[in-house]
């Protein structure tokens, strides 16, 4: 079972068109024992208002 989660989304101080999120992935064997976790942040660009 994959498991994907968004814990974190900030603003940029220096440009308002973009922002961080923060990506968390895990893997989780039958048993549900996570065998595997990866975490990156990603600059993206934001959505008009």
């Amino acid at each position: 079972m994959l498991l994907a989660r968004v814990p974190v989304v900030k603003s940029s101080a220096t440009r308002g068109d973009r922002g961080y999120v923060t990506l968390v992935f895990e893997v989780f064997n039958q048993k549900r024992e996570r065998v595997m976790s990866y975490s990156c942040v990603e600059i993206l660009k934001r959505r008009a208002r």
